[in-house]
Order: structure tokens, then sequence, then C-alpha cells
């Protein structure tokens, strides 16, 4: 063929070239794929728009479809395969009866669908008819009929002009509005929360997305296994379509353990306990606790531990609103303070698309910090809010898409009597490229700023810092601030940077260069004085069931007194 493309598609399709390094069973099961074939290599013939082909299929000589199952083939076994696939087919007249509202062939308003493929004068593939068939069934849904359907299809090939003249005849049937569901599978939730949760509106006319967004919010809950909603086969009597959601319990309670290491920061230990559902609506109880910066077992008060404890109520106070209690206890050891915290908070998150997600929460922290300031001890109250905009194909490895965030949190510290608003915002870019897109870019950049207060009276872990694996890797966990004598102390802006290349090599390993900048300063503008510390190094990722590991080795750029000269870090997951 001169047509590679189609060769291979054709070769794709044939079973007996797919099979070749595995014998067939006998005379018989090589004459009954070889007879199977015919279908299967005419099928991709029409699917590439091939209308009036011949097809050859010899087995020593003799053709396949005159063969009795029972013939017996000398072995060897010479197989010939021979497809002329004639001259390529245009679509002629098409025509589509009943269309849905504004749905129309070869119309450029609609770029990205079926419809614009089968234009008059387009490739006759038969697999764009199906497309258009379904489209055009999925667009009468969208517009209130759920019971649409293809009637009849009618289609005839012209083998004179070589045209292939189409007519799809869709019913849409009648309009309908949602039922009440019903709801099956569960003996841990009740049934009403189930209902109040996918919030479908009885009543209101059919929409296939509503039935997805309450299919999405029954799974975010996370006490479910499986999560099905089916559709009535007609409308009611009443003109409402009747539903059934049917649901299959997870178990309720879960632990996990995890680990990192990096040769800056020491070893961490991490495990968390849960209860999917403490009194029957899918509360989540849950217990974190993690200690870090093991490097010296004996010197226990030198570590950093995390002790919480949280509570989520879903569906508090609208389905898509959840709200989470939470306490805590901390402590940080860094070369440049210690800060012992307990923490409070309430925190209402809500979920607006499938992109957008925000949150508000309330706060109250008491801290102590040893630093070169001496002991002080902070207490603040703050409302915190957050919006993220996610567009990434995998957040665990984005290879497409993009991620901005933006974070505000005005806080009043009592001790001082400080009034401050931090702000922060996130962006992450990401680039494929290649048949495969096995490479990739990727970069980041994160602003941020506090207006109000003084670097002295604000506690450290409202200040900025960077440095790490999350950050600029190559130096210590936020080990890059603003300096005062010898001693790194936290600022009022900060600015980091990050570019990565990733290649992938085979199915499972990846290599990364990657570049990252970072900057914290007296002043409140990111870019004031701007001189930032740079870091950079290669990367393996092993890609596993849930994400990549992740190592990472790198070294300071300009490498200051105290920073090391070599930095590694592993972890789950790209480093943004």
């Amino acid at each position: 063929l001169e047509d590679a493309g189609l060769g291979a598609d054709l070769l794709a399709a044939s079973q007996v070239w797919q099979r070749r390094e595995a014998p067939a069973s006998g005379s018989a099961g090589l004459i009954v794929a070889a007879k199977g074939d015919y279908r299967r290599i005419l099928a991709q013939l029409y699917t590439d728009g091939y209308y009036s082909p011949a097809i050859n299929i010899r087995l020593n000589g003799r053709e396949a479809a005159d063969l009795d199952n029972t013939t017996t083939l000398r072995q060897p076994v010479t197989v010939e395969l021979r497809v002329d696939p004639g001259p390529p087919f245009l679509f002629g007249d098409v025509e589509i009866v009943n269309p849905p509202l504004n749905y129309r062939i070869g119309d450029a308003g609609w770029p990205d669908t079926a419809a614009r493929s089968i234009a008059p004068g387009a490739l006759a593939r038969a697999d764009v008819i199906d497309a258009v068939s379904d489209e055009a069934v999925e667009v009468w849904r969208g517009q209130g009929h759920p019971v649409a359907r293809v009637a009849d299809r009618q289609i005839v090939a012209d083998h004179a002009r070589n045209i292939l003249d189409t007519r799809i005849i869709l019913d849409p049937g009648p309009t309908a509005t949602l039922a009440r569901p019903t709801v099956t599978g569960s003996d841990r939730i009740k049934p009403g929360f189930i209902r109040y949760i996918a919030d479908i509106d009885e009543g209101a006319r059919f929409s296939p997305e509503a039935l997805e967004e309450a299919q999405r919010r029954l799974n975010q809950l996370g006490v479910f296994s499986s999560v099905r909603i089916d559709e009535g086969e007609a409308v009611g009597p009443d003109g409402a379509l009747p539903l059934e959601i049917t649901v299959a319990d997870r178990k309720p309670r879960r632990f996990g353990v995890g680990a990192t290491f990096s040769n800056t920061d020491g070893l961490g230990l991490e495990g968390y306990w849960l209860h999917r559902n403490l009194f029957g609506r899918a509360e989540r109880l849950r217990f974190d606790a993690s200690v870090s910066g093991i490097e010296d077992v004996g010197q226990f008060e030198d570590f950093d531990y995390f002790l919480g404890a949280s509570l989520r109520f879903p569906g508090v106070p609208v389905p898509d609103t959840a709200l989470t209690l939470s306490a805590s206890t901390e402590q940080t050891v860094l070369d440049i303070y210690r800060e012992r915290s307990i923490d409070l908070g309430a925190t209402f998150d809500r979920r607006f698309s499938a992109e957008l997600e925000g949150s508000l929460g309330l706060g109250l922290d008491f801290s102590e910090i040893e630093d070169e300031l001496g002991t002080r001890r902070f207490l603040v109250t703050s409302v915190e809010g957050e919006l993220t905009y996610d567009r990434r194909d995998d957040p665990s490895d984005p290879r497409r898409g993009y991620y901005l965030s933006a974070r505000v949190k005005p806080f009043y510290e009592s001790e001082f009597e400080n009034a401050a608003v931090a702000a922060e915002i996130d962006a992450r870019g990401y680039l494929s490229f290649g048949q495969t897109r096995a490479t990739a870019l990727a970069a980041r950049i994160s602003l941020g700023s506090i207006a109000g207060g003084t670097p002295e009276e604000l506690p450290p872990s409202e200040l900025f810092f960077t440095g790490g694996g999350g950050s600029v890797r190559g130096y210590g966990f936020r080990s890059i601030g603003t300096r005062s004598s010898d001693d790194t102390l936290g600022g009022l802006s900060l600015f980091e940077g990050s570019v990565e290349y990733r290649q992938r090599i085979g199915q499972r390993f990846s290599v990364v260069a990657f570049a990252d900048a970072g900057q914290v300063g007296d002043a409140r503008s990111p870019f004031a004085d701007f001189d930032p510390r740079l870091g950079a190094g290669l990367g393996v990722r092993l890609r596993t069931g849930i994400g990549p590991i992740r190592l990472d080795v790198a070294t300071p750029i300009a490498r200051r007194d105290g920073d090391p000269r070599v930095a590694f870090y592993v972890g789950l997951g790209q480093a943004f």
C-alpha cells in the first residue's frame, strides 16, 4: 500500500498478523482466524473511508474463504494477505433528520465536534458517521430529551463517483424532568443523606450534566467504592425520568504510613488513622502524626513533630460545601528558630466546578518562638481565603495544562497588637511534545507579600521562608530568608521560580533536569533588591500507581557558608 498509515491500520486489524508469533490451534484455528480477518479488515477499510476494496487471504495459495474449517493444511503454512483498497470515498449528500437545535453539518461554530468532519467533500470515514450519530443524540439529551436515539441510518455508496450519501434519522423522544431518585446499596449511609448530597433537583428539566455532578459529589465523599446513577428506559406518564442511585460502601476505617528523606533535613516519618463515616452522614474523623528532622536519634527534643485531629462534615451548609474543624500541636526546629504552637481552626471548602475550588477559614494560633530575638509569644486570630483553578491533566504527574492559586490571609497578632494581611499567588504551566508526549516542560512562579507589621513583631510561621525539596532545591528546608548578623529570619516578601525538563524513558522511568530560584526580602515587594538564590540539579522518576516516586539531586549556585554542597530529596509526586 502506498499509504503507510492505512497499511498499519490493516495489519493492526488482522488477527492472523497480530498473532503471527503465537501458533494457531491447528489448521482449523488458522482458517477460522483468516476467515474472520475478511470482516475485520473490511471494517477497518470502511473506518478509513474505502468502500470498494478487494481482499484476498490465501493459505498455501488457496483462498481462505473457500476452505472448509476441517481442511488440513500442509505445514508450515504460507499466509498471503493482499488488499486493494480502491479509491477513497468522500461524503456527498449528508442529511440529519430531526437535528438538535443549532446542530448543523459542517458548522464552523462547532470546531471540536464530529459535525464539522462530516461535511460534503470530507473523507467519508465510517467512524465519523458513528461519532456524529452519538454526538447528535448527546446534544438532544443535553436539550432535555433523555431517551433520544438514532432511529435509522441510510448510507449509499456511489461507486461511479466514489462518494457516500449519508442520511441519519434521529428520534429525540419526549422532553422530561428529573424524578426523585431511589437509593440502594448502602448499609451505613442514610438514603436521605445520599439524595441530599446528590442534589438532583426533582422536577427540573433533565440534564446529563446534573447527573454527572451528582455522581461527582457522591464520589467525593470518599465513603463509596462505586457510585452509579441509572436512568430509566422510558419517561414516566408524569413526564419524569425514573432515576436510581446505586452505591457500594467502602470499609469505614483506614490508616496509612509514610516516610521522606533528605540529606539536609534528615528522616521523616508520618502516619494517619481515619474513620470515614462517624455518625452515618459521611463525617470524616482523622488523626495525623508525624516526626521529622531525625538525624541523631538521641536528640528527641530537637525533632520536628506534629499531632493533629480533624472532623469534616460534608454538605454543610449546602451539598457542595464541607465544614472541617481542626486542632493541632506542632514543634518546628530549624537552625534559625524553634517554634512550638497550638492551632485551632474551622474551614469551609467549596467546589464551584470541576476546575475551581475555594476555601474560607477561621484560625486561632498560639505559638512560642525561640530565635536570635529571644523568646517571644504570639496569639494570632486570622481569616484565610483561597481559590485554586486546576486545568492539569494529572495532578500527581502533570504534563499538560496549568494551575493557578491565590491566597489572602488578614490576621491580628494580639501580643504586639499588629494587624496585617498576607497574600500569595502561585502559577504553574505544563507543555508536552512528540507523538507520545514523552517530553515535557514545566514552569512555576510564586509571589507573596505581607502588608502590616514588622518581622520582629510577627511569628515566623506567618513570615516567608523558602528552600528545600518543594521550592529551591540545593538548600535546606526554609533556610532562605533575610539575614540578621549570621542568622536567617523570615521576610515580608517572597519570590520562587522553577523550570523543569522532563523526559520519559520507557513506560516507568523519567529523567528530569531542573533549575530553581528563590528570594525572601525585607521589603514588601517580591522584586525589591532582586538577587535570588539559585539551585540546579538532576532527578529521576519511577512511575507507580499512586504517582511518581521522586529522587532529586541538587547543588546551590553561589553557595554561602553553611549551605550544603549537594542535597538530595526523596518524595512522592513531582516537585510541582
